[in-house]
């Protein structure tokens, strides 16, 4: 994902991939897993919504 990017996920799940993130927004709504490597360079951020969890 590059800068100004946004990628949605919606859906409880496992994102079984590795991420790359060079600036822009992984938006996780719902809790979920990610079960690959996450990098992160530039103003890369992970938002993720109230109350729910994330698990690398």
């Amino acid at each position: 994902m590059n800068t100004g990017g946004t990628v949605q996920l919606a859906d409880n799940g496992t994102l079984a991939s590795n991420i790359s993130m060079n600036g822009g927004v992984l938006d996780a709504d719902n809790s979920l897993t990610i079960s690959g490597a996450v990098t992160q360079a530039g103003n890369a951020t992970i938002d993720v919504a109230f109350r729910q969890d994330p698990y690398f």
